[in-house]
């Protein structure tokens, strides 16, 4: 889950559906939904060699709903193909021509630092 600073007041937080719970290093503000407690929220300060960042305990994100309350997306129907007229036929277009041998730039040249 993200971790962030909280800039606002505690009011703030509450008036917008979140729930506040009181970790060592302060209140952690919550979604009300979307959100599964799996025991006492924590909120640690973690320093590693290569991140400093905080850690959440006690909060996951909920399960993807279940199959039942998906939605179906099989009834939908695909857009309408475009009329011929605004189709642009691609068959008939030609390649460009191919760069003149002294226009191409030789790839392995580039490899052993001689261009």
């Amino acid at each position: 889950m993200s971790v962030g600073f909280a800039d606002k007041d505690e009011a703030y937080y509450l008036e917008n559906g979140y729930l506040a719970d009181e970790t060592a290093i302060g209140k952690a503000y919550y979604p009300r939904s979307g959100v599964r407690i799996t025991g006492p929220v924590g909120v640690r300060y973690e320093v590693r060699p290569w991140v400093t960042r905080f850690e959440i305990d006690g909060i996951e994100p909920a399960p993807v709903a279940a199959e039942e309350e998906r939605i179906d997306l099989n009834g939908i129907e695909p857009a309408p193909a475009a009329a011929d007229e605004e189709r642009i036929d691609l068959n008939g277009i030609e390649p460009a021509p191919a760069a003149a041998d002294e226009e191409r730039i030789d790839l392995n040249a580039i490899d052993r630092g001689r261009l």
